[in-house]
């Protein structure tokens, strides 16, 4: 996606026992969270900055075009405003 260092927040929850734990990248047009836990698929919406947390309209990905072909995971992504 061609981001810089500052361009974007990297977080992970570990989850517990009951649930699976999530990455989520945001930057400040794009909220991408992955899961274990939810069907293999990768969450993707638009939002306003880092501190939106809600975003646009929820899409989704399979996490297997992810692995397999990145840059065109990462030009959906880009398509998805």
């Amino acid at each position: 996606m061609g981001l810089k260092a500052k361009q974007y927040d990297l977080r992970f929850n570990e989850g517990g026992v009951a649930v699976w734990g999530e990455v989520t990248l945001h930057t400040n047009t794009h909220y991408i969270q992955a899961s274990k836990g939810y069907r293999d698929l990768v969450l993707v919406r638009t939002c306003k900055d880092r501190k939106d947390c809600e975003g646009g309209v929820k899409r989704y990905l399979h996490v297997n075009l992810l692995l397999s072909e990145p840059s065109a995971f990462a030009q959906q992504v880009v398509e998805i405003a």
